[in-house]
């Protein structure tokens, strides 16, 4: 029973609440009074509490309902309830098969998961959550994308808007009636947004070269009786230690493409998401991993973001820009010294932030930094007395308080842009292949716990807020508040 016979008169002065409750109630009477069998079937308990019926009930009864046997005398456990005492396996008996067979590796959700909470991994392997509306909208989007990529002439045929017509009725019925034409406008948007960034990023012909995935069924192929599907979509890739794996939505010759039909992020958002050493609210790894297994797959150097809504309403226009919804990752080679003078993002964004002491001569600012010993955490750079002092002598600036403070700030602006081993501006994503590396370890660490954990029990260890968790309401570990997250301003 959800509440889509109802109204919420939070807010709403307009509404008579108290008239609306009484209608509600005199609904849920009617509705537990039909049929020749009531049953109503509730969790035993909810985010750690023992459950108590809705407040409607007192409503119903002309009295307060603290409990379901105020409701009924007769209450039935489900078929799950033991009430035997718990018999606990001990610990390492071999009754699952090999750990190896539980935990195959960490695709993006699964990492992220586990990055999250080793608990929270637990739960999204064994519980199955409800497709919801974004999801589905998401899948709408992707398969669109396989089938214009696969069969562009159908699609320009057709017509998208008879496309659109036809998958509109089915992702509307998941939203409110008085949303359907918004839903709709929304469908249009991205499905013509997806058109135009797959125009501008393949070409040539596209092999018709493989079966589709039967489990995952695109809607576009079966309704033109499609058998064929192609390698350039859909592209599964595995690490080469086989801890991280994923699926390509496309792979053309220089660059991965996924397709994001979400909110819009901006690049700082998108690396803070990726941070090891301070957790996001909602911590968001793929970047990182499609970068690096496709680095290793086929050698290409770009991950392409692509945000089907971005800046939705301008890109309505016939001239929008469509570059201005991509987000480019690149992972660049070499240490934190060639990368500080060589890299182009780190040099444009010092033109905008430095003093014009030091925006004269740039690359041989930075130069002069990247030849001192630095200290691979850059928030101790603008104390090292080595780059001080070789910044002062080659600023031509006589070595004083004021200088000193003047050359630190400028130092500090290089050692935040660098932080984290991620570079990047408005558009641009520059991970070192430093940051690679100690993912790979992190990520490798573990896979090697959750290993441990698979023949026994898994912890809970909480980087995020629990009450942020999607499981929170499942778990029965103690609350625990400590994850100091932060989200894009």
């Amino acid at each position: 029973m959800d509440h889509d016979w109802d109204i919420n008169t939070a807010g709403k002065r307009y509404i008579d609440s108290e008239a609306e409750t009484e209608k509600n109630a005199m609904k849920i009477t009617a509705m537990l009074q039909q049929g020749e069998r009531r049953v109503y079937v509730v969790n035993s308990s909810k985010n750690g509490k023992k459950a108590r019926p809705a407040l409607i009930f007192d409503t119903v009864f002309g009295r307060s309902v603290s409990g379901f046997r105020d409701i009924c005398g007769k209450i039935v456990p489900g078929r799950w309830y033991n009430p035997e005492p718990e018999a606990r396996y001990s610990r390492g008996e071999d009754r699952l098969g090999s750990a190896e067979e539980i935990i195959e590796g960490f695709s993006k959700t699964g990492f992220n998961a586990y990055f999250s909470c080793p608990r929270m991994f637990f739960f999204y392997k064994i519980l199955r959550t409800p497709e919801e509306k974004d999801a589905e909208f998401g899948s709408l989007i992707h398969e669109f994308a396989q089938f214009y990529i696969c069969y562009p002439d159908i699609v320009r045929s057709e017509g998208i808007g008879k496309l659109i017509d036809a998958v509109s009725d089915r992702y509307s019925g998941l939203s409110t009636p008085l949303m359907k034409d918004l839903d709709r406008d929304r469908i249009a948007c991205a499905m013509k947004n997806v058109t135009r960034y797959i125009d501008s990023r393949i070409k040539a012909e596209v092999p018709l070269d493989r079966v589709p995935d039967p489990e995952h069924e695109n809607r576009f192929f079966k309704m033109y009786g499609l058998e064929k599907g192609s390698s350039v979509c859909e592209s599964p890739c595995v690490s080469r230690t086989r801890i991280l794996y994923g699926i390509f939505d496309a792979v053309t010759d220089t660059a991965v493409l996924d397709y994001k039909t979400g909110k819009a992020r901006s690049t700082r958002h998108i690396c803070d998401s990726m941070s090891l050493s301070r957790p996001a609210r909602y911590p968001e790894f793929q970047p990182v991993i499609y970068s690096a297994l496709a680095n290793e797959g086929a050698g290409h150097r770009d991950l392409e973001l692509f945000y089907a809504l971005d800046n939705d309403a301008e890109s309505v226009s016939g001239d929008y820009d469509i570059e201005r919804s991509v987000r480019t990752v690149r992972i660049v080679d070499g240490d934190i010294n060639s990368v500080i003078r060589e890299n182009e993002i780190l040099r444009e964004k010092l033109e905008k932030t430095l003093s014009i002491k030091f925006k004269e001569n740039i690359p041989g600012f930075l130069k002069t930094i990247s030849e001192c010993d630095l200290d691979p955490d850059p928030a101790f750079w603008d104390n090292n007395s080595e780059v001080i002092a070789a910044v002062l002598r080659f600023s031509g600036l006589k070595d004083g308080k004021t200088n000193r403070e003047a050359v630190r700030r400028a130092v500090r602006k290089v050692a935040k842009a660098v932080s984290g081993g991620m570079i990047y501006d408005d558009r641009r994503i520059n991970i070192l292949t430093e940051n690679i590396d100690d993912f790979y370890r992190a990520a490798e660490e573990m896979h090697r716990d959750a290993l441990k954990y698979a023949l026994s029990e898994f912890p809970a260890e909480p980087r995020i807020r629990c009450r942020d968790c999607r499981f929170f309401s499942s778990c029965t570990a103690e609350i625990s508040d400590s994850g100091d997250t932060e989200e894009e301003p």
